[in-house]
């Protein structure tokens, strides 16, 4: 069977159709659909704030954003961001108009990034948007195969 990964935007969806045809037309099986880069995942303690009405000030907002953070014990939480905002409905309303399953959202998440530099697996990392969806991917597909798979 095949997955298809995509991303939200309407060039990439137009490519993803002519496949999902093909694998139809060939009789390959299409396990799903997978929205990669789907939105922007950045812990709130990783962002650096910039005060874009005077650049010249060098006003440094970081400190005092860290300080809220800390303040409001917000450290864990995230801000996420539809960086390729999908114009047609991105990959979960082609996957249905294809009557193709949905697997799920991948978002762009510099985890992901870190793991792949250091070898290791998204999976392996724990917490985190990305990991929580790859191991609901994982296991969706697994369930779809008759498979079962036990990730912590």
């Amino acid at each position: 069977g095949a997955i298809i990964v995509t991303t939200p935007q309407e060039v990439s969806i137009i490519d993803v159709k002519k496949e999902i045809n093909f694998c139809k037309k060939v009789g390959i099986n299409v396990i799903g659909v997978v929205e990669n880069m789907s939105y922007l995942s950045m812990p709130l303690n990783e962002m650096r704030i910039q005060d874009l009405s005077d650049p010249s000030s060098g006003k440094d907002l970081n400190a005092k954003f860290q300080e809220f953070l800390r303040k409001e014990s917000l450290e864990h939480c995230v801000a996420c961001a539809n960086v390729f905002p999908p114009t047609k409905g991105g990959a979960e309303t082609m996957a249905k108009a294809m009557q193709v399953p949905f697997l799920g959202r991948i978002p762009l998440d510099t985890k992901i990034a870190i793991a792949a530099e250091n070898g290791e697996s998204i999976l392996d990392s724990g917490v985190g948007a990305a990991s929580n969806a790859f191991k609901k991917i994982v296991q969706d597909i697994a369930k779809t195969l008759g498979e079962e798979v036990a990730l912590v």
